[in-house]
């Protein structure tokens, strides 16, 4: 594969020549919706959507958190209550990383914040803000 691939039922990704790496969501720890089962609904998925897919076999499951900001907009910018802090949290990092890491890094180096990232500031989690 080349990219990730993102489907309604899965989405994938390919790091090395034997490898596929998918990604869904982590729904509870019932035996239903726990980690296995999501991972063997997502390769139920991916072997009928790939030519050649039935051969494809789930070798490990792991649960983890994804970065999942409230609202579900990225959180940008320095922490007024700690000097030297500068955040930056997104779920869709590898879509926002080049963008956003440019905007970043003009922030910091220039001092001065951009105007695209307003929506995205840390402060709008302080109450009274």
């Amino acid at each position: 594969l080349r990219g990730i691939v993102s489907t309604p039922s899965f989405e994938m990704r390919q790091p090395a020549a034997t490898t596929l790496l998918a990604a869904e969501d982590y729904i509870d720890d019932s035996p239903a919706n726990g980690p296995q089962a999501v991972a063997q609904r997502a390769l139920t998925a991916i072997r009928g959507a790939l030519h050649g897919g039935e051969g494809i076999a789930l070798e490990d499951v792991t649960a983890g958190l994804r970065p999942m900001p409230g609202g579900g907009l990225p959180i940008v910018g320095g922490v007024a209550s700690v000097p030297g802090l500068y955040l930056a949290v997104m779920h869709a990092g590898i879509i926002l990383a080049p963008t956003v890491g440019r905007l970043v890094a003009a922030e910091i180096l220039s001092d001065r914040d951009d105007a695209a990232l307003a929506h995205c500031r840390p402060d709008r989690f302080v109450p009274g803000r």
